[in-house]
């Protein structure tokens, strides 16, 4: 499958696309390119830390490791990227064999993708944890509020989400918020001057990657968050790691993913075979 306006040749059996227009395509924000996850592809099952952890390696610049692909035919039983629901492939689709994890993670954080039942979430005015680049944390739908920082994988205590939703039906004047509610409006617990990924990225996006216009953007978002309880010198620490942050973005959307292509008809009893997850 040879797609001109994207000069991407599926049929080649290694093509390295731009991180950029693989989650374009990944996403389904691209009506030339289908990809689908064959049925042997189990859902999302990453834990929050393995989430940041592939996140601080992107925003790093550093590389995460090849995708396997195959061709498949059309009417194919698939699902799309972070989808429940069964569909018919169309023709020339692409089966997405090893990477599912990886994408999802990084779906989370784009605008295209959709509603997702996870958010990643960068606070510029917390110290870094030990061996990463910035703070990061992660919600779901099942934990608004997020997890404990000094272990991202551990959920908080049934003390710290009493506390957590006390403050947020305080804020928000909302009294027994729904689950919706919740995730859509709640920010990580001990949490101080926090941004969704998602909004960074698709800030950078609208400002077509300039850096200064970016770095304002940003630095008003966090002026219009800041309460009372933020000191004058956490904003100035969060407003130094904005510059910080770009610089990141720019490492990250000059990355690229090699995709590796494998015979489809090597695949025809893998249904019966362990998932891959990674």
């Amino acid at each position: 499958m040879t797609t001109e306006i994207e000069s991407v040749d599926f049929n080649n059996d290694i093509e390295i696309l731009p991180i950029e227009k693989w989650l374009n395509f990944a996403s389904g924000d691209n009506e030339f390119v289908f990809v689908a996850l064959p049925l042997i592809q189990r859902g999302s099952v990453w834990k929050p830390n393995q989430i940041i952890d592939l996140w601080d390696t992107l925003l790093r610049g550093m590389p995460m490791g090849s995708l396997i692909f195959s061709l498949m035919p059309s009417g194919i039983d698939v699902r799309r990227i972070g989808k429940k629901e069964m569909i018919k492939t169309p023709a020339d689709s692409i089966g997405l064999i090893d990477g599912q994890q990886r994408t999802l993670a990084m779906l989370i954080a784009w605008s295209n993708a959709g509603e997702m039942d996870r958010r990643i979430w960068v606070d510029f005015a917390d110290k870094r944890s030990d061996g990463h680049v910035f703070r990061l944390r992660v919600t779901t739908i099942n934990q608004p509020f997020g997890f404990q920082k000094a272990s991202p994988s551990a959920k908080l205590s049934l003390s710290e989400k009493r506390d957590a939703l006390e403050a947020f039906e305080n804020e928000h004047k909302i009294k027994n918020p729904n689950k919706k509610e919740l995730f859509e409006k709640a920010k990580p617990h001990f949490s101080k001057l926090p941004i969704d990924l998602r909004l960074l990225i698709e800030s950078w996006k609208n400002t077509k990657g300039d850096k200064s216009t970016w770095i304002r953007d940003i630095e008003d978002k966090l002026d219009q968050i800041k309460n009372e309880k933020i000191k004058d010198e956490e904003l100035a620490y969060a407003k130094s790691n904005v510059s910080k942050f770009a610089d990141a973005l720019i490492r990250f959307f000059n990355l690229k993913i090699p995709l590796l292509k494998v015979d489809s008809r090597s695949l025809s009893d893998l249904r019966f075979n362990t998932p891959f997850s990674s």
